[in-house]
């Protein structure tokens, strides 16, 4: 429910800097461009880090991670329709 409504907030937000000015929220949408982008650079790099020092982390097959039991046909909907919002 937070979720949802830290979603609409946002939206209505969005809004406002649109009806307040076009160019204000070109601007705005470039910083939050640049903030995602370096975001992305960041998780990548520290990734690739941990990778060139052998910890593999969640991505190590061998391990225990895909131990947990079997996925079913709703198990896998119910993640992309969480993974949405």
């Amino acid at each position: 429910m937070l979720t949802k409504l830290l979603f609409v907030s946002n939206e209505v937000a969005i809004a406002g800097v649109n009806i307040i000015s076009a160019k204000f929220a070109t601007r705005v949408a470039i910083v939050f461009m640049i903030s995602k982008i370096t975001a992305m650079a960041i998780m990548i790099g520290v990734g690739i880090y941990n990778i060139s020092r052998g910890e593999w982390g969640a991505l190590d097959l061998n391990g225990t991670s895909w131990d947990s039991g079997e996925a079913g046909l709703g198990d896998i909907a119910a993640s992309f329709y969480s993974g949405g919002w």
